[in-house]
């Protein structure tokens, strides 16, 4: 079944095979790149992971790829679970999902990443999501008090007391623009 689903895909752009009772998808990204993309080609990766992802609360990706695309792979999983949803509260569930991401490293280096590097993808993909959750939220309910609070909250997770800078202390600190006439009209 496995060598039949992936004999199957013709990523063109991408392209995916239900397996087992519809329970498992394997898919394949594009090989060829646009402008827009990266060689990890994350852009499909997170909308393949939205579009086939089968449901449940407990999911587990398996990203197979070369090992300079870890960290773009990641980011690109983790864009494709955002915090932020306007889903109506009667069809919000309320259980939590748990995701396990593996990535199976192939090419000149797949050796298996250490614990910094587990690290950091989890701290970027935390980043990620943050980011996302930040710019999805409308700006009437996301406004300059709102964003502040989120700072706020960031600097307290981090440890550190941020610096905000408002009104005519920008001027002072001299982060004000000053526009001068043109000399030529």
């Amino acid at each position: 079944t496995w060598q039949a689903a992936l004999n199957a895909l013709n990523p063109n752009p991408t392209d995916s095979c239900p397996l087992y009772l519809n329970q498992a998808v394997v898919a394949a990204l594009p090989s060829r790149v646009s402008r827009h993309n990266t060689p990890a080609s994350v852009h499909f990766l997170s909308r393949l992971i939205r579009s086939c992802l089968p449901g449940g609360n407990n999911r587990c990706i398996v990203v197979v790829c070369e090992r300079s695309d870890v960290f773009a792979s990641a980011c690109a999983v983790a864009r494709a679970f955002p915090l932020f949803t306007r889903r109506s509260a009667s069809s919000r569930r309320t259980e939590k999902k748990n995701v396990t991401v593996e990535f199976v490293a192939v090419g000149n280096d797949s050796s298996p990443l250490d614990d910094v590097e587990i690290r950091c993808l989890a701290n970027a993909a935390d980043g990620v999501r943050l980011a996302a959750r930040i710019v999805d939220t409308p700006c009437n309910e996301m406004n300059t008090d709102h964003f502040l609070d989120e700072i706020k909250a960031v600097g307290s997770e981090l440890g550190i007391t941020p610096v905000i800078i408002r009104g005519e202390e920008l001027k002072q600190r001299g982060f004000g623009v000053v526009f001068r006439p043109s000399p030529f009209g």
